[in-house]
């Protein structure tokens, strides 16, 4: 990385990097190289009230098989409208490579096979953003609000997704499993808001933190067919008057693999907010964390359908877990010297039973003791 400054608040960052990933694993995913270069520049200019950036990237990937190149470019401005008060605007292209397992995983773990897609495309968008940010100061205490709203594009989405990827004699399940495909453009827009202060009462230090996100997530199309499977019924033929065998194609998409169908993507969340608070007193410390989010509307839907129920019971225990869920943390820590902390943590103190996903249920309550030295 070379850096240049100039007069006058101009600035100039550029660069190359060079990433070799190997890996072989000859039960999971084969053996295989991934290798990414990329070349960089980015200029700044700072003045007065105003910073201004504006970037590029060129990404070449080669995974053996694949070559892939393509440029990417990004740029922000952040305006200074008053003594404290900071508007914001970005724009950012990016790239995703399909990584080895994604690429060439091939594996069975209990009722479940994950299958390969050597034909996986990688997944290209943008983001942008505008914000808002208000400093404030009341006597002591002082703090931010900040505000911002975002749109994510994703364009040949990776996901894995459930299907007949398989013949009838692959896996436990007659060829139906998980595989890494491309489901078509997707699009997240949102609202972010977070706000951070601090300040004394009496002897004792107060930190808090907290912040909330809205999220909608959906596909554009959701009848974009990213696969097909082929299945055989036995029908009557009337010009041979007699049964015959008919070969039928299953389209695979987002509208035959979801269990909700209004377009929001799978395993995601709407709500989610967080809040933390910090005292100190001396030498003492303690503080709690409460995390919030709402329930998920769509998963695949084969993990609700009978065959899967049989097999590790995933209905009932959706139905009874996929819920709003509030988790809270505490923790409590003694200051020994001015460079070690002894410290209790409780996390989810309620023992709070969640489900990440089904068939995924998250950590229950637990206890840790952390001492915490800076050299």
């Amino acid at each position: 990385q070379v850096q240049k400054v100039y007069k006058e608040g101009l600035s100039t960052t550029s660069g190359y990097t060079l990433r070799i990933d190997q890996g072989s694993d000859e039960k999971v995913y084969g053996a295989h190289v991934n290798i990414n270069n990329s070349l960089y520049t980015q200029v700044d200019y700072k003045k007065n009230r105003i910073n201004l950036s504006l970037g590029g990237r060129y990404e070449h990937f080669f995974d053996g098989r694949n070559i892939i190149s393509k440029p990417i470019f990004r740029g922000g401005i952040n305006y200074r409208l008053g003594l404290a008060t900071f508007v914001r605007a970005s724009y950012g292209q990016g790239i995703r490579f399909p990584s080895m397992l994604e690429r060439y995983v091939n594996y069975e773990t209990g009722p479940m096979t994950i299958f390969p897609n050597n034909n996986l495309n990688p997944e290209t968008g943008w983001s942008s953003e505008v914000g808002l940010k208000q400093a404030l100061k009341i006597g002591d205490w002082k703090g931010f609000i900040d505000l911002a709203a975002f749109v994510m594009q994703y364009n040949d989405m990776m996901e894995f997704s459930f299907g007949k990827w398989g013949a009838d004699d692959e896996g436990q399940l007659f060829g139906f499993g998980f595989k890494s495909v491309n489901i078509g453009n997707s699009r997240i827009e949102g609202l972010e808001l977070s706000i951070a202060g601090e300040g004394q009462i009496g002897k004792t230090k107060i930190q808090m933190l907290g912040g909330y996100t809205y999220t909608r997530p959906y596909i554009e199309d959701t009848q974009y067919e990213y696969d097909a499977f082929t299945t055989e019924t036995i029908e009557f033929n009337p010009d041979q008057g007699a049964m015959d065998t008919v070969q039928i194609s299953n389209p695979i998409s987002y509208h035959s693999t979801s269990s909700n169908t209004s377009g929001i993507l799978k395993y995601r969340y709407k709500h989610l907010a967080k809040f933390d608070i910090n005292l100190e007193r001396n030498r003492l410390v303690t503080g709690f964390a409460l995390r919030f989010n709402s329930k998920m509307e769509n998963i695949d839907k084969a993990f609700i359908e009978p065959l899967f129920d049989l097999y590790i019971g995933t209905t009932s225990a959706w139905e009874r877990l996929n819920r709003n869920t509030l988790m809270v943390d505490y923790r409590v820590g003694y200051d020994l010297t001015e460079d070690a902390r002894l410290s209790f943590n409780i996390d989810n103190i309620f023992n709070t039973e969640q489900s990440l996903r089904p068939a995924a249920l998250s950590a229950p309550r637990t206890y840790s003791l952390l001492l915490r030295m800076l050299f």
